[in-house]
């Protein structure tokens, strides 16, 4: 896969297919001191001809998404790590326009590592690792429980009702 971040290689990133094109969103690289660096950019995979084709940088770079797809246009990445941290957002690609939006936030706290199950405009994301504060240690990280159901309005994509 081509790469922009100085370091190649690339951990943690998602891939959905949609018809003959797959999608490759984010990750992150380890540097030579272990620093870990979440990326933004992202790819297009044409299976028939085997190129890539690089696609617009997502607003929040993230590695550890949940990616589900919604009428072979819209792809969403739900959650997920950002450099240091969890996020709660929900980052939507539209595959039409090579365009970014945000839709709904997830009414739960802000996890890495879920898994999500979509089918037609109905959803449902479960569980995650989320970070434990400490008062005395390093923070640590403990499962998170939490499934929730979710139902995309058939007028605005960009809306999720929790």
């Amino acid at each position: 896969m081509p790469y922009i971040a100085p370091l190649s290689g690339r951990l943690a990133s998602v891939a959905i297919g949609i018809k003959d094109s797959a999608y490759i969103f984010g990750g992150y690289t380890v540097a030579e001191d272990h620093q870990e660096l979440s990326t933004a950019d992202n790819y297009r995979f044409n299976i028939q001809d085997l190129r890539y084709q690089r696609i617009a940088d997502m607003p929040v770079a993230v590695d550890d998404s949940a990616v589900a797809s919604y009428q072979d246009r819209y792809i969403y990445l739900f959650g997920g790590w950002h450099q240091d941290g969890n996020v709660n957002l929900e980052q939507v690609y539209d595959t039409h326009t090579d365009t970014w939006s945000q839709a709904s936030p997830i009414p739960a706290p802000a996890v890495f590592g879920q898994a999500v199950c979509m089918f037609a405009n109905q959803l449902v994301l479960c569980d995650g690792v989320k970070i434990k504060a400490n008062l005395r240690q390093k923070r640590s990280y403990q499962a998170s429980p939490v499934c929730l159901f979710g139902e995309i309005s058939p007028d605005n994509h960009q809306r999720i009702a929790w």
